[in-house]
Formats: structure tokens, sequence, C-alpha cells
């Protein structure tokens, strides 16, 4: 309810909520779940009430009120919303649009300060991101202030803490979001092998620097990245698989193998790797930046894994063209438990401050 406290707390307007994206009450934080609002003006008198139903868009947006009043203006557009992609208001209001706080991801704004308020943050539309620092500082990222990791149209963040890849982008059930697939706990492990390439001289090589093929193990599925059509990365590549289509591919048996090494993961949704794992999706070509390890990296922190670093050290470098200085700002000791994504030799890239 919202109270009038300048006229001894008469309620002014009554709102109602029910199942948001996640098909729960709060899992997504209410984002997509109000359903409607009632304007009591301030009055016990019933006879001028106006009530209001929430229309939205994919990702909990809310595009349009509709009145349900009974009367000459029942099922009239009262508001409609039309937003960039960071949540900021681009159509103008109408004459005697139906005034409500509840719009881009149903958080309420403040129209005077133009902010949106999360619960742990509040957000500003005109900037993009978020006005206060992460509330855990940089272990969310070395950007404290960046908004879904500035992909608001495949994302969402649900209370300021949080980036979520958003129900449109990943194309989960009906009435699922990550939310919801996080609650799904189950096995996941994350399982590594020395890479089998066809020639001795390649095995020796990749050997003596310690490449490693990665790939995840749940109780339903056991894959990663491979060749677009099947097989192994190191068969269709060679010792270089640069531009190398490549796809999700089965790695059923691969954990068994004895050179594989499984490492069981405790805070990871298997239902959102599951749904990560669906085979034959094209992944990209092979890369440095693209490839099975960068992949299985990517999957289980979207599913709920993190890595912890215990200390930072801070590195100068000057660029040889310009003399320019910067700043690198790496790990110098991380924490491996059974609960992250990245064992002891494959180290999560350094996070780069300017």
């Amino acid at each position: 309810m919202e109270l009038d406290g300048l006229n001894s707390d008469a309620v002014t307007r009554k709102f109602t909520w029910g199942l948001d994206l996640s098909g729960s009450v709060e899992g997504a934080g209410g984002i997509g779940g109000l359903l409607a609002t009632e304007n009591t003006a301030g009055t016990t008198v019933t006879t001028d009430d106006r009530t209001f139903i929430y229309l939205y868009e994919l990702n909990g947006n809310v595009g349009q009120l509709v009145e349900t009043t009974t009367g000459t203006d029942y099922g009239t557009i009262a508001a409609k919303y039309e937003y960039d992609p960071y949540g900021k208001r681009i159509n103008t209001a109408t004459p005697g649009e139906y005034d409500q706080p509840y719009r881009f991801s149903t958080k309420p704004v403040d129209d005077e300060t133009g902010l949106g308020y999360w619960g742990y943050r509040y957000y500003s539309y005109d900037l993009g991101r978020w006005v206060s620092r992460d509330p855990i500082g940089e272990r969310g990222g070395w950007n404290m202030y960046s908004y879904t990791d500035n992909r608001p149209v495949f994302r969402y963040d649900w209370l300021g803490l949080i980036t979520p890849t958003a129900v449109v982008s990943l194309g989960y059930p009906l009435g699922a979001s990550p939310a919801s697939m996080a609650k799904q706990k189950g096995s996941v492990e994350l399982c590594c092998r020395k890479t089998r390439f066809n020639c001795c001289a390649q095995n020796l090589a990749a050997g003596a620097i310690g490449a490693r093929h990665c790939f995840i193990r749940t109780s339903t599925k056991e894959a990663g990245m491979g060749p677009a059509g099947g097989g192994r990365v190191e068969e269709a590549g060679g010792a270089s698989p640069t531009s190398l289509n490549t796809e999700i591919t089965d790695h059923a048996g691969e954990g068994d193998w004895p050179e594989s090494t499984c490492t069981k993961l405790n805070s990871c949704s298997e239902a959102c790797v599951n749904q990560k794992l669906s085979i034959g999706m094209s992944t990209g070509k092979w890369g440095l930046g693209n490839n099975c390890n960068t992949l299985v990296r990517d999957i289980l922190k979207e599913c709920g894994c993190r890595n912890n670093c215990r200390s930072w050290i801070t590195v100068k470098h000057t660029n040889r063209r310009t003399g320019d200085v910067f700043y690198i700002r790496k790990c110098g000791d991380w924490e491996y438990d059974p609960s992250l994504p990245i064992p002891p030799g494959n180290v999560p890239p350094d996070r780069v401050t300017w």
C-alpha cells in the first residue's frame, strides 16, 4: 500500500502482486510480477476509486497500464512507456496520463531525482549505471558501477547485486528464469584432461606447456566445445585450430578417461548448466579468446559459480608507442576450492583498471 503521511496515513494506492519472471513471488525480485493497482484518492469512499492492470515486455518492463474501472474509461490505455536499452523513458507522457512509479524492470522511479530503486542500490537512467559501488566491491567485477555488465538488452538485475542472463536470450521454459533455476541445485562437475593430438610431437609440445581440454559433466550431460560436426578440436584443427568452427559437442565418457580429472562444484545450478550445454549449438570460431576453457568458465560463472582472489597487486605498464602509462590490477593469490569453476592451472583473466 501507499500511504499519505500528510493525511493521517490515508491509503492512496493499493498494489496487487503475483508471480514474477521466476514463476515465484520473489524469485526475480518482483520483476514482471505487479498485476494491478487501485487508486483510492486517499478517501474511504469507493465510488471514485480507479483500477489499472499492468502489461509487460518480455524482460519485465512495464509497457502499458490499462484502466479496468467500470465506466466510459474501461479498457483505455492510461499510460504507455517506451525505453532505451538502459531504461530511460524515450516517449513523452500524454496529457492526462496516469502517474504511477513502477516502470523499467518493475522498479519504482523517483521523477524528481531520475533514480530508480532496486532494493540495494539506486540506478540512474540517464547515466545507465548505478550511483553507488557494488556492495561486495571488486569481487563482483572490476567495474563496480556497471548495470548488467553493459548488456541490458540480454540481461536484467533484480536486486542491484547480480546480472543473470534474461529469459529472452536463453530461451528458458515458460515460467522459468535464472532465479528459479538457481534453486535447482544438482550434480555439476568441471572435468579437464590432457589434450590428445594425432601427432606425437604435438602431444609432447602440449604436455610441455600443460595444455588441457576442459568440459562439464552433469547428471544428464557430459559436453563442451568441439569442432562443428563432432569429434575433437585436436583432431580437426591439428596443432593450430584457429578459425575452426565449433559447437557444443557430446563428451560422453571422457570424464572417466585415466588422464581426466573432475571436480564437483557445490554452488552451481545444474538446470542452468544443462540449458547452456545444448548439443549442436554453435559456439563460434575457435581462438585464444574463444576456446573450450573460456566457454566452460563463462558457463559456470553464469550459472552461479564465482572465483575469489585473496590479494591483488598493481603492475605498471607503459605504452611504447605513445608513452601513456596505465596499470593492470592482477590477482596475486587466487583462492581455489571445490565450488570454483576454474581449477589451479586455468587462471582466470586479470581484471584491468585504467
